[in-house]
């Protein structure tokens, strides 16, 4: 809570002429930098009336526990300061305190009651470390530095607003309520150089106890355990990088620009196992004055070759981000509060001695295996020691994304996609050994795609794809760091094989189409005939068949001019879907272009049926894909030749007359798809490739009829309508002449000739 107040004027809640003992100020979390809170918490009592007040019999009926002895005396206009140790007396800060009994202040906040030697409440306060029903009191003074300072006694003490964070380091223990100095505008690289380029550990700051203010980015923010603290940083590199030990409003996060104020301060080891000349350098006692902007880029780390590495030291980098590789040599445990350890081979160092970096979870917890070789990004700290540890660095991550796994097996790519775009839709892959152990999972909850990256030695590994409600949408592959293919497929059960860089991927089944002598490893990209447009099955007049559960290409060629129909209807209950093409060829988007028809419910059925015309001689190309089919069914190819007289002749009576019209013979025309592409499913589907499958899914039915046009009559007044009734019409001049209709109709709409 940092609070600016100017107080026009108070309501006086109590007569100052009448005496009476006001709870005025509550240090309950000292920061570390101060040191213990078994050393330095206190409580000041002030009397602000024109009378002292006997204080014989008074005790503390919540909070901590004491009562004052006989013979105690709080003087008018007077402080006392009731503290946890008489560690103020003997460091100088106050004359005196009364040492309470035992217990001690709760940094979560509490209740503490003072009442007379006859039981009656004197005063008391509800404080807390965030807000409860007497209001927001907020975190600073929580650890970081300050204390809860009352802004005036004449205020109600029981209300949040009342108080405010101490601007001074520690509180003012016997002094009056502190105000917020002046700050030195500079930057932390003159806040952090010491120096002490070429050391371990280096001097403190030139600014020690300097009330300054300083910007960078944010890059990191405590948001786990206490809250406690964040980090700034002002460009990359050396001396950059700062602790704001505090807690980060709400909202704060990585990345924001901000500008902060607060106390210099060193923070350094102390205790049996502690080294007093082992500081970290951090602001208290401050808060956040200006955020600028949020989303911004982070300084680039500094990289450190290896755990150790001389010239220059570690003291430079304190608060900067950091990067650092190593091999696990102490995992986290129920004893390591977090922490993990890394040497430069794995052998585990003790705490305090050269050649290990811890890795703390101040801001985010990660507990990688024991050996595992890593890449850790974080934030340099310092620790100075204590009485049950000596000094040491750590590294602390920001983010789960700055401890990465360094691969020194294969580094391989699972991409997977979903042909309608909306995700798995509960489907997931599973990627495991030959004996069950499940190294690898993970799914896709929206969207088209995904990349996953694994890392697993060289072998043969079970894979497990699918278990969502639209299946027939997922497709994936396996690439290693090259891009190349090791294994490709759908939903299923797969054996897929990830080899090294010296193995080379293909087919290796000699009776494959697609057999590579060269290939030391399967890609699972062998095909036959049938599987793939370029290589079809030959059909045949008649019936066919087809499994139905596989994709599977037909090659026809035509014998007559004349229709040519493909049916499934009427020879099979599967739910079939049904494609004609002209060639194999794509467009650059890799989606077929010679699609002629394509039909999955033909009619009221679930079976499906295409028409084409087509010349003499020429090929078709007809695929089925198995969208719904579960077992095999057949087909028919049956050819239909053109007319050879006209057609579409009618003799239609009018005024005695009788006219008579037809259609000329028909024409064999260029083979050419006659259905509109809104409706081409599969112009949709791009080429096979060598282990691309079916990825669409039944979403509805499709409408692929032509759409009707609507009649465009012309109508004219005859000038002579009793004797003009001839008229000369001419419909010529399209390409495909044969698609064009027409009609006369009379005034009362009976057709007089089409």
């Amino acid at each position: 809570m940092r609070t600016l107040l100017s107080i026009v004027s108070s309501i006086v809640l109590f007569n100052f002429l009448s005496a009476q003992v006001v709870i005025n100020e509550i240090h309950y979390n000292p920061s570390g930098a101060q040191g213990s809170d078994g050393d330095f918490e206190f409580m000041e009592l002030y009397n602000p009336g024109a009378t002292d007040i006997d204080m014989s019999g008074y005790s503390f009926t919540q909070g901590v526990n004491h009562v004052f002895a006989d013979g105690t005396t709080l003087a008018a206009g007077a402080y006392m300061v009731v503290a946890v140790s008489d560690t103020l007396v003997d460091m100088g800060v106050v004359s005196s305190v009364v040492v309470w009994t035992s217990g001690g202040l709760s940094n979560g906040g509490e209740d503490i009651e003072i009442v007379d030697a006859t039981g009656v409440v004197v005063d008391f306060v509800d404080y807390e470390d965030g807000t409860n029903d007497y209001g927001n009191w907020g975190t600073s003074h929580d650890g970081g530095g300050p204390s809860l300072e009352l802004l005036d006694p004449a205020l109600d003490n029981s209300d949040a607003a009342s108080w405010q964070s101490s601007w001074v380091a520690g509180g003012t223990p016997g002094a009056a309520v502190s105000s917020e100095p002046t700050p030195t505008v500079t930057t932390i690289y003159d806040i952090q150089y010491t120096g002490y380029e070429d050391t371990w550990l280096g001097g403190g700051s030139p600014l020690e106890g300097d009330y300054v203010e300083t910007s960078g980015i944010v890059t990191a923010v405590d948001r786990i355990g206490q809250n406690s603290n964040f980090v700034i940083q002002n460009g990359s590199g050396a001396w950059n990088g700062i602790y704001c030990w505090w807690a980060a409003p709400t909202g704060t996060e990585i990345g924001d620009s901000i500008t902060v104020r607060g106390f210099v301060t060193e923070y350094c080891g102390y205790g049996d196992l502690g080294d007093t000349s082992a500081c970290l350098t951090e602001l208290t006692t401050g808060y956040v004055v200006t955020a600028h902007s949020i989303g911004n880029a982070l300084p680039a780390p500094y990289v450190f070759d290896q755990i150790g590495l001389v010239g220059g030291g570690y003291e430079p980098y304190e608060g900067v981000r950091i990067q650092m590789p190593g091999i696990v040599s102490q995992a986290v445990t129920e004893d390591s509060y977090g922490e993990w350890q890394m040497t430069g081979n794995g052998t585990s160092v003790p705490v305090g001695e050269s050649g290990a970096m811890s890795v703390n979870d101040r801001f985010v917890v990660t507990e990688p295996d024991f050996g595992a070789s890593m890449n850790v990004t974080g934030i340099l700290n310092q620790y100075g020691g204590s009485n049950n540890s000596p000094d040491y660095w750590r590294i602390e991550p920001a983010t789960e994304a700055d401890v990465v796994e360094i691969c020194t097996d294969i580094t391989a790519f699972f991409n997977g996609a979903d042909a309608f775009g909306d995700g798995w839709n509960g489907g997931t892959y599973t990627l495991s050994t030959s004996d069950g152990t499940e190294l690898y999972s993970g799914g896709l909850e929206a969207g088209s795609s995904f990349t996953d990256e694994i890392c697993v030695p060289s072998g043969t590994y079970t894979l497990v794809v699918g278990g969502g409600t639209w299946d027939s949408e997922i497709s994936w592959s396996i690439t290693n760091e090259a891009g190349e293919t090791m294994a490709a497929g759908g939903a299923g059960e797969f054996s897929v094989n990830i080899g090294g860089p010296d193995d080379v991927f293909g087919c290796t089944d000699d009776t494959a189409l697609n057999y590579d002598a060269t290939a030391t490893l399967d890609d699972g990209s062998c095909y036959f005939t049938g599987d793939a447009c370029s290589a079809p099955f030959t059909a045949s007049t008649g019936n066919n068949t087809t499994t139905g559960i596989n994709e599977a290409w037909f090659s026809y060629t035509t014998t007559i001019d004349g229709h040519v129909t493909v049916s499934t209807v009427g020879l099979t209950e599967e739910d079939t879907w049904l494609a004609v093409l002209s060639s194999c060829d794509v467009n650059a988007a890799g989606e077929y272009t010679g699609v002629l028809g394509a039909n999955d419910d033909f009619g009221d059925t679930p079976q499906s049926q295409v028409t084409v015309m087509a010349a003499a001689g020429t090929e078709i190309l007809i695929a089925f894909l198995p969208y719904y089919a579960e077992s095999a069914f057949y087909f028919s190819v049956t050819e239909e030749a053109l007319a050879q007289t006209p057609v579409d002749v009618a003799a239609t009576a009018y005024n005695g007359d009788i006219w008579l019209s037809w259609a000329p013979i028909p024409e064999i025309e260029t083979t050419r798809n006659s259905n509109d592409n809104a409706y081409n499913l599969m112009q949709k589907r791009k080429a096979l490739g060598i282990n691309e499958y079916a990825t669409y899914a039944k979403r509805g039915i499709a409408d692929i009829s032509p759409t009707n046009s609507a009649n465009r009559p012309s109508t004219r007044d005859c000038p002579n309508p009793d004797t003009e009734s001839e008229i000369t019409f001419v419909c010529d001049g399209g390409s495909f002449a044969s698609e064009v209709s027409w009609e006369i109709l009379d005034e009362s709409g009976t057709l007089v000739v089409a």
